[in-house]
């Protein structure tokens, strides 16, 4: 099934999309997302 899916699509471009989404997804030292969302909750007054 998996491989009817992807029959047609360039592979390769799915390869690079794949990397360039690992290289997005790098952490990034002293940033946390639960803080971030708090942060914004509370400036709309949601907290």
């Amino acid at each position: 099934m998996e491989e009817a899916k992807l029959r047609g699509k360039d592979r390769a471009r799915i390869a690079w999309a794949s990397l360039k989404m690992d290289e997005m997804r790098r952490r990034v030292e002293g940033w946390s997302s639960v803080e971030e969302i708090m942060r914004w909750r509370t400036r709309r007054g949601m907290l």
